[in-house]
């Protein structure tokens, strides 16, 4: 019985911790500090948090609010369009008016969130996919791939992954979908469309 409270209190913690709210815009900071000067970081942060950021944590917490979410974890398929939608939203508007701002590598990296985000949006409004495993995949190919890091930060990826399973959030297909689908997406981003950071 211990063991197991003990197993149900580490996943919620992983889970929690290493969510996509967390983590994109872990990912994007850490984009921001790689491939600007100081400067130049200050203003985009600013930029990013109020024009992108923000608006989307004030719209989620109204969701949740008025009860459009059930949870923070937007458990329930059905409930994630609309957030989804604005979310898209918000970027599409970053992306437009900021394009020509960005460095290219920075562009690059919050072209391919985008794009990551937009499939996982449509396979939403049809099948459950782990935007959990999604998201931790995503940064650990970037820290890997791009951030030359420790091979070793792959481990968040099953232990994440076993975190949403355990707690019974998804499935093994829900949490096997989001990791391939980045995988894929992430490498033909990088390799056949040519985009370089």
């Amino acid at each position: 019985m211990l063991q197991k409270n003990l197993f149900k209190i580490l996943a919620q913690l992983i889970s929690l911790l290493l969510s996509p709210m967390f983590v994109l815009p872990g990912i994007i900071y850490y984009s921001l500090y790689k491939f600007t000067d100081k400067q130049q970081f200050w203003l985009f942060f600013l930029i990013i948090n109020f024009l992108g950021i923000l608006p989307i944590l004030l719209i989620y917490f109204f969701l949740r609010k008025t009860g459009k979410i059930s949870d923070w974890e937007i458990s329930k398929r059905e409930e994630r369009h609309q957030l989804n939608a604005y979310a898209l939203s918000v970027g599409l508007i970053l992306i437009f008016f900021l394009r020509n701002w960005f460095s290219p590598q920075l562009f690059n990296v919050i072209l391919l969130i985008f794009i990551l985000f937009f499939i996982y949006a449509l396979i939403t409004l049809f099948w459950k996919i782990s935007g959990h495993v999604l998201s931790i995949t995503l940064a650990v190919c970037l820290l890997l791939g791009i951030f030359n890091f420790n091979w070793l930060i792959t481990l968040l990826i099953p232990l994440v992954a076993w975190s949403r399973v355990y707690l019974k959030r998804h499935t093994l297909n829900q949490v096997g979908a989001g990791f391939l689908l980045t995988f894929l997406i992430f490498y033909l981003y990088i390799n056949l469309l040519g985009n370089k950071f």
